[in-house]
């Protein structure tokens, strides 16, 4: 099996970071290397779907008690 290897500096170590983008309204996760930086891959954060169904529900006034 292939290890997954930084293209910039070749380490082997990976992390997933959380951050919110300039001028994003939501966060993401981006997996980069440990040891540089590097980013190899963006993630959108799982709660962003949720964040945005109780954004909508609180503008119509509707409860979400329960979901």
């Amino acid at each position: 099996m292939a290890i997954p290897t930084c293209s910039q500096c070749e380490e082997t170590k990976f992390e997933l970071v959380l951050q919110q983008p300039q001028d994003a309204k939501h966060k993401f996760y981006f997996v980069q290397c440990a040891s540089c930086g590097t980013v190899v891959g963006v993630l959108q954060e799982r709660n962003t779907i949720e964040a945005m169904l109780r954004r909508i529900a609180e503008k119509v006034g509707a409860d979400l008690t329960g979901i």
